[in-house]
């Protein structure tokens, strides 16, 4: 059966895309590069393994030089932008084999271009060869990483705008996808954060 970790369980690296003027960061980029690089550093400090995505290699190393670089990748890839929790790959495990789930980032609703954001996951692995694992493609699919949470038990936590920004058979579509990739055979529960109250949706 399928399992979608918890992020509280032990991770093999840390991935990060990087900021550059092509990113929604323009406007304040040396402010952004500097919170990046700190996130960076503390990543590497507590002794991660850092993954960055940059479009350009070369000075990225640059600005991350101060680093252990035994602790960071880099890979040159070009971005529309730097969500990479909504962008990169989701992982999963059917039993001790891990698949890595490529959906489909529609920029929040199309409102921002992410046809350069939906080729990172091919190219991290056919490419970079940084996943050990199976390639699931699920692009015909919409999912942002960031919208989902799980305990590593079978449940699925969700709000209840991304569970119902689409109906009827999206939903259905929606549960089945949840279920088949992640395992749940608890619920999926949509998070109403204006009132603060949880629902529990059978799966």
């Amino acid at each position: 059966m399928n399992r979608l970790p918890a992020e509280w369980e032990r991770q093999d690296a840390v991935m990060m895309a990087w900021p550059h003027p092509d990113t929604d960061w323009a406007y304040m980029l040396e402010e952004v590069k500097l919170c990046f690089h700190n996130i960076a550093k503390a990543i590497v400090n507590n002794g991660e393994m850092l993954i960055i995505i940059t479009p350009n290699v070369g000075e990225t190393q640059k600005e991350l030089s101060d680093l252990d670089s035994s602790k960071l990748q880099f890979v040159e890839i070009a971005t529309n932008d730097t969500w990479a929790r909504d962008m990169c790959p989701i992982i999963t495990f059917n039993n001790q084999t891990a698949r890595i789930n490529d959906f489909k980032f529609n920029g929040w609703g199309l409102k921002f271009a992410a046809d350069l954001d939906n080729l990172i996951n091919t190219k991290l692995f056919n490419k970079y060869h940084i996943f050990n694992g199976e390639y699931c493609n699920h692009l015909n699919f919409a999912l942002e990483g960031g919208s989902i949470e799980s305990d590593g038990e079978g449940t699925i936590l969700t709000t209840a705008e991304e569970a119902q920004k689409k109906k009827s058979m999206r939903m259905c579509a929606t549960l089945s996808v949840q279920k088949k990739c992640y395992g749940s055979t608890t619920a999926i529960l949509p998070v109403t954060t204006q009132t603060a109250t949880w629902t529990p949706w059978p799966v």
